[in-house]
């Protein structure tokens, strides 16, 4: 006796289907990839100018307003100096009040003054020392602008003392020289505008790596430059 053959398909199947698979780590989930982190920002001596100028002129305006309460508060208390109705205690009020934007006028002034004073000193540095802009805030101030043009002068000679001088212990240690190729020699014009360029860029803030790419760039540019004979 034959059986029919009962088909495949026909087997039970799990109504609930394949279990979910587990999440990858290694993936990265959905979503905007991570932003990169901002770059640092550079400090701009042209808007801390104008800030400074900025704040020098508010400053001259809050004097000059204290400057028309004092007058006010002074010739009222001159008038009741005058009227013989006038209590000791009206009198007392406006003494002390006089008193008071008196001691605002003084310390506003003198805030305002030594603001002036690095006004004035950074004029200096936009008119004579340009290239020491970035670097204003390490040269010592002084009282008069001869001075202060002094020191920036002998800021200038220290850093470039300073600079020569390191260029020099960076030469001491630097590694043997490579064995010759047939690559021609770099003209002493193309050697001198890297080490103008990396002198520009040392000490400035913000300029720490494009200093470091110029330095070799020098290095090995000078290494590569014919010896003189004696």
């Amino acid at each position: 006796m034959l059986f029919p053959i009962r088909p495949m398909f026909d087997k039970d199947q799990d109504p609930a289907g394949d279990p979910p698979e587990p999440p990858d780590s290694k993936k990265q989930p959905a979503g905007d990839p991570p932003k990169p982190p901002e770059p640092k920002k550079e400090e701009n001596w042209e808007e801390r100018y104008i800030g400074l100028q900025k704040t020098v002129a508010k400053k001259d305006g809050q004097i000059t307003t204290l400057q028309e309460k004092i007058d006010q508060l002074v010739a009222d208390l001159e008038e009741l100096r005058t009227n013989a109705s006038a209590t000791e205690k009206d009198k007392t009020t406006l003494e002390t009040s006089a008193r008071q934007l008196q001691e605002q006028m003084a310390t506003l002034t003198s805030e305002r003054d030594g603001l002036k004073k690095q006004l004035a000193q950074q004029q200096v540095i936009i008119n004579k020392f340009p290239q020491l802009a970035h670097l204003a805030k390490y040269i010592p101030p002084a009282e008069t602008e001869e001075d202060f043009i002094k020191n920036a002068t002998d800021f200038a000679a220290d850093l470039k003392t300073a600079i020569d001088s390191g260029v020099k212990d960076l030469l001491k240690g630097a590694s043997p020289p490579q064995p010759p190729d047939d690559r021609k020699p770099p003209t002493e014009d193309a050697e001198e505008v890297a080490y103008r360029k990396m002198v520009k860029l040392a000490g400035v803030p913000g300029k720490e790596e494009e200093y470091e790419v110029a330095r070799k760039a020098w290095l090995e540019l000078s290494q590569k430059a014919p010896t003189p004979t004696p």
